[in-house]
């Protein structure tokens, strides 16, 4: 299953990594889960917070942050920035966030959104394998 339209992308200019988000319209963003992914990297913890106080139950999650403090845009891959930042060079954590915030949601209860972000991760998969096979062929 691939999707057609402009893929948003989360790069993050200081560690050269980037999120891939499912292809959808700028307004569509705003009403799905989608940012969640860039609150999840960029939430700053405090010692406090790591105990749960009002965070719920946190393990050791080693996205949760990652990027608070880095120079982070928001791109989709028709804008000319894409190809002159060599996005498609950055490292791919896509996979490695979602399934994090999977397991948050599982140890939390988040019902609704762990199925939203179970469906995030195998399009994401799909789509990188079909395009790891049109490279092997």
């Amino acid at each position: 299953m691939l999707l057609m339209g402009e893929y948003v992308t989360y790069v993050n200019l200081d560690k050269k990594e980037v999120v891939f988000i499912t292809p959808a319209k700028f307004s569509e963003q705003f009403c799905s889960y989608q940012p969640t992914v860039l609150l999840w990297l960029l939430t700053k913890l405090t010692p406090s917070d790591r105990i749960g106080t009002g965070w719920g139950e946190l393990g050791n999650y080693k996205t949760l942050g990652r990027w608070a403090g880095d120079r982070v845009m928001c791109i989709g891959d028709y804008h000319p920035l894409y190809d002159e930042l060599k996005v498609s060079e950055f490292k791919d954590i896509t996979c490695e966030v979602i399934e994090e915030i999977i397991d948050y949601c599982k140890r939390n209860g988040f019902e609704e959104e762990l199925k939203y972000f179970n469906l995030e991760l195998k399009i994401h998969r799909e789509v990188n394998e079909g395009i790891e096979g049109e490279i092997k062929n």
